[in-house]
């Protein structure tokens, strides 16, 4: 399997590696992006070491290597058990990568804010509130952490904003 699997990522062009392995790097269970992280650091210190540099060239960096470092980013701020590795992983990664110039990064893709135009008097904007805060923030910090006590905190939140949309 591992020699098939070889092969097939061997058919991928090299940009295309680096985006699953990012792909992968931004998963949900702590032992898969540590093993991504792995992945990712063996393939900027490795032979493709050329083309990373390649993409962090010039006037404005290639978008991967915007996405690499808020991968990075967000594997350093992991919270919960077990995420010491990935701490240091990528904080490795973030050692082989080099200084990155935020002026030359993408700006990062700007996120729909929600906006309240009744101040909480309408019943419906409220619950489009609700279950946006619920989609977009809790159910991800519920997911991200081993913290049985957080995910028990959040868990309740969950169930009080369901309490109130009446599910």
């Amino acid at each position: 399997i591992s020699e098939t699997l070889r092969t097939l990522r061997g058919r991928l062009s090299r940009r295309d590696q680096l985006q699953a392995i990012l792909q992968r790097c931004q998963g949900e269970n702590t032992i898969v992006i540590a093993q991504s992280l792995v992945e990712l650091k063996n393939f900027i210190h490795g032979r493709n070491a050329d083309f990373v540099r390649k993409l962090a060239c010039g006037p404005v960096f290639d978008p991967l290597i915007s996405q690499m470092v808020k991968v990075l980013l967000n594997a350093a701020c992991m919270d919960g058990e077990d995420v010491d590795s990935i701490h240091l992983l990528a904080f490795e990664s973030f050692g082989v990568l080099g200084a990155a110039d935020p002026d030359r990064l993408e700006p990062p893709s700007s996120q729909k804010s929600k906006i309240l135009l009744r101040n909480f008097e309408d019943r419906e904007e409220n619950i489009a509130f609700a279950m946006t805060l619920l989609q977009d923030i809790l159910v991800d910090a519920f997911k991200s952490t081993t913290d049985t006590r957080f995910q028990t905190s959040v868990a309740f939140a969950i169930q009080e904003i369901l309490k109130f949309c009446g599910r």
